[in-house]
């Protein structure tokens, strides 16, 4: 009996972790007026349509949208539950691995004034002095730690 309760334990277990991790965006119209958003709707438009399935840019625009919403409700009925056993067994996973990233990433900037001065810059991140680092942060997947249009 205890292999089989055992068994069952271990199956929702990893049910509610790969539900969790299911990488569902809530897109919402602030993401899509985005130039990167707009250029992979526009490729997808031109890939459906190899495939013989015609639709207008703002058609997928509201269909993906749409998807979207009820796929992450559905993700949040799921692991309601989960959520309550989570952090007390420490099961959560509260990071994310390889996320979707803007490919025109942002820029911190620090700037200061003195007195009657105009602005200088204090800092740039990330600093584009052509070392190691620069080109590591550049990497898509390692410029999703710091990117600012992650949500």
């Amino acid at each position: 009996m205890w292999p089989s309760i055992r068994a069952i334990l271990i199956t929702l277990v990893l049910f509610f972790c790969a539900v969790e991790a299911a990488p569902l965006p809530t897109l919402k119209k602030r993401h899509m007026n985005r130039q990167i958003a707009q250029d992979e709707t526009d490729r997808w438009v031109g890939i459906l349509d190899t495939f013989g399935i015609e639709i207008a840019r703002e058609e997928l625009i509201q269909k993906v949208r749409r998807a979207s919403r009820k796929s992450g409700k559905l993700q949040k009925k799921l692991i309601r539950p989960w959520r309550k056993l989570e952090r007390p067994l420490g099961l959560s996973q509260s990071w994310g691995l390889f996320t979707f990233t803007d490919s025109y990433p942002g820029r911190m900037v620090i700037e200061a004034r003195r007195g009657d001065s105009g602005w200088s810059e204090l800092y740039r991140a990330p600093h584009d002095d052509g070392s190691a680092l620069v080109a590591l942060l550049h990497y898509r997947r390692v410029r999703g730690i710091w990117d600012d249009s992650g949500d």
